[in-house]
């Protein structure tokens, strides 16, 4: 299981891709193994106010940008919201996210991912949302036996820059998990 990233490309239905993912991030199981430093966020746009108001209630506001935050972060998320793939926004809602965290507590993963990046932000990360595939490895073209994807494999989540510049993915969604570093045979062998 691993979350695969295109960017800057549209693909067309059919198209075979041959691709390799990596693994290490933040889910529910934490963020271990990666280097204790964050960066201060770069200078962004400015967020509605009543991103910092959640931040308080949730009691994530005060403390400085660590892994151990972005972690609690998820686990709020995952403790006030709930999953939910058919949800839809309201038409009525002016700020599908406003309306996720305020209102309903239930959405799909890209309600989980923009709200992360968002409280992520908030709190001092630089965060974006990232996109692409999630594929269980359930499915398979029977001849060759390559993973084949379909349209419900897209999957949305978070990335927060570490102190390296390197992108590491925050999983907000509950019951996805990032894939665990691939850890060399060497450091495996007795």
């Amino acid at each position: 299981i691993g979350i695969v990233s295109l960017e800057t490309m549209n693909v067309p239905a059919g198209t075979r891709l041959e691709t390799r993912s990596c693994g290490g991030g933040i889910d529910g199981s934490g963020g271990a193994g990666l280097s204790p430093e964050v960066p201060p966020a770069a200078a962004g746009g400015a967020r509605p106010a009543w991103v910092a108001g959640v931040t308080r209630a949730w009691g994530l506001a005060g403390a400085e940008p660590s892994w151990e935050l972005a972690a609690r972060v998820v686990a709020a998320l995952a403790r006030h919201c709930e999953l939910d793939h058919t949800a839809t926004g309201s038409a009525a809602a002016a700020d599908t996210l406003e309306a996720f965290l305020l209102d309903s507590h239930r959405g799909p993963d890209y309600c989980f991912a923009g709200a992360a990046v968002l409280l992520l932000r908030e709190l001092g990360f630089d965060a974006r949302l990232a996109g692409g595939l999630y594929l269980s490895g359930e499915r398979r073209d029977p001849r060759s036996r390559k993973l084949v994807a379909a349209v419900d494999d897209t999957h949305f989540w978070a990335e927060v820059r570490d102190a390296a510049g390197q992108w590491v993915p925050v999983e907000a969604t509950p019951g996805y998990a990032v894939r665990p570093p691939a850890v060399p045979w060497w450091m495996t062998a007795r």
